[in-house]
């Protein structure tokens, strides 16, 4: 039966994503005999191209990956019914709040290529660097973790080695991607987004059919009693909004939307795509757990398998064909998901660090970029620990950065490079501090509780600390700078605004001043009253 299942699902899986990467070049040649060869602009942003439905398909298939096969059914098993429902709809309403972030960032930034590119017109130079690198490290962490989980795949349910489905399909995306760019990116999710609906509405229509187990009252560690799945209710926001944020994959989607009412509708269509399957996969994760039908191996058994635990039959052997659809559901989520974070992360790279260098370079930077992501993922790290590593350190970033959005003369005095960074530092080192003083009720040396707090999975004072004081640390960098710049006499903004801004505001300035001439050489007594 294993020998059987291991060519049943190697075989199909690697045929599937070579035939993804076989139509992303084809859509590569045929889009450059229509259009010519792409600008470096249009390579890394698509800028104005897709419409609604087509970006709806693709924040859904950009940012669903099979980690979501693995980690929503395993968190509904952790956090009970309750964290099922946070995961599944704040999985989504991060799509919605870049969206409108994307329509607030291009309104004050018309040609802006990225959210570090963002970052660099708001606060200059050093602050874009700076993160840059969480980004970097952000989206180098979901690649590691999505590859992770597709090797999961392979070895808990399959039974075989991890190593070639992670290299076909590392291969294969790194090669379209860096042939097509975002573009092709785009127009491929719209074939996987739809294969994978197909596949898990055949998984379902499975279940529905044949199971038969009887379901007796709810257990409280599926309940509303479940500690975790309460403090879900302030986790979940926190750390998938700000993760999200931190990565390129739906902010390289609002750049490419042809209008700003095409992003609203695909956002909206993305969210709603995102919530159902992301609810129907966690629920497939507590039937499993209800019924009985998922037996854990020991106490530190998270259940990251625990929906293939429906297809089970009556000897505990997994019924081989519904199995390996589920498991080509999980390569088509994976194959998606890879080639947006691998576009990510060269966007990051390639519009931070070699912003002048021609379009071959990025092509390069997509191989170079995922090889370490291929040696990390082969390692077999804990798909959970990854994410609460990436989601913490990102929710100490988050505020003081999207606080560069507010409007208004004082904002911009108060939100300033110096404030923002003060605020992401400040932020960080709160949650350091609160490891080194629960260590002592853990009874854990200090980089025991290190390990504890970056690491082991979800608990909401670590996430609650990480935010409010990334706000106290920037209201801290207002209060010492403003009395600095007041003694030295300096502008409280104009360095942190792009030049063209600064150019508008004089234009604005001057025409105030003329207006002003005008009414007084007009009216002797408004100019005496003035």
């Amino acid at each position: 039966m294993a020998t059987k299942l291991i060519f049943s699902m190697y075989i199909p899986g690697a045929i599937i994503v070579v035939l993804f990467g076989l139509a992303a070049l084809s859509l590569t040649l045929l889009h450059r005999h229509r259009k010519g060869k792409q600008t470096r602009d249009f390579f890394l942003t698509a800028r104005n191209s897709v419409g609604a439905w087509f970006i709806g398909w693709s924040f859904y298939a950009a940012i669903l990956g099979s980690w979501a096969v693995f980690s929503v059914p395993s968190y509904a098993y952790t956090a009970g019914y309750v964290g099922l429902i946070f995961y599944a709809i704040f999985a989504g309403v991060p799509v919605l709040v870049q969206a409108y972030l994307g329509i607030a960032i291009q309104k004050r930034f018309p040609m802006v290529t990225s959210f570090t590119n963002f970052v660099q017109r708001r606060f200059g130079t050093p602050v874009m660097m700076w993160v840059a690198l969480i980004m970097m490290l952000n989206m180098g962490i979901a690649l590691t973790a999505e590859m992770t989980a597709i090797g999961d795949l392979f070895t808990q349910v399959v039974g075989t080695t991890r190593v070639p489905i992670v290299v076909i399909i590392a291969v294969t995306t790194a090669v379209y991607t860096a042939a097509g760019g975002l573009y092709i990116s785009i127009l491929t999710d719209q074939v996987q987004a739809v294969l994978s609906l197909v596949l898990l509405l055949v998984a379902y229509i499975y279940v529905a059919a044949t199971f038969r187990e009887p379901l007796g009252p709810l257990p409280p560690e599926l309940s509303a009693d479940n500690k975790l799945g309460t403090a879900s209710i302030a986790i979940v926001p926190i750390s998938l909004i700000c993760a999200s944020i931190y990565s390129e994959v739906a902010w390289a989607r609002c750049w490419a939307s042809a209008s700003d009412r095409t992003l609203k509708l695909g956002a909206l269509y993305g969210t709603l795509q995102i919530t159902v399957v992301c609810f129907l996969l966690g629920f497939g994760g507590l039937l499993a757990a209800w019924s009985g039908l998922f037996i854990p191996t020991g106490p530190n058994d998270y259940g990251n398998t625990i929906f293939f635990s429906l297809f089970l039959n009556s000897q505990r052997e997994q019924v081989a064909w519904v199995t390996v659809l589920v498991g080509l559901l999980a390569i088509t989520l994976s194959t998606s998901n890879q080639d947006s974070l691998q576009n990510g992360l060269v966007e990051c790279v390639g519009g931070v660090f070699l912003k002048s260098a021609p379009v071959w370079i990025a092509r390069v930077l997509v191989v170079i970029l995922t090889v370490p992501c291929v040696v990390a993922s082969l390692q077999g790290y804990n798909i959970i620990s990854l994410y609460v590593l990436g989601n913490l350190v990102v929710s100490t970033h988050t505020l003081p950065i999207i606080a560069g959005l507010i409007p208004g003369r004082w904002a911009e005095r108060i939100v300033t490079p110096f404030t923002a960074i003060c605020g992401c530092w400040v932020g960080f080192a709160a949650v350091v501090i609160y490891a080194a003083l629960r260590r002592y009720d853990w009874g854990l040396s200090l980089s025991a509780a290190l390990h504890q707090v970056f690491f082991e999975p979800f608990d909401w004072p670590r996430f609650v600390i990480a935010l409010g004081a990334s706000v106290v640390g920037l209201a801290a960098g207002a209060a010492m700078e403003l009395p600095v710049r007041a003694c030295l006499r300096r502008p409280i903004a104009p360095s942190n605004l792009t030049l063209a801004e600064q150019a508008h505001r004089r234009e604005q300035e001057a025409a105030a001043t003329k207006l002003k001439d005008i009414e007084e050489d007009m009216d002797p007594k408004l100019a005496s009253d003035q």
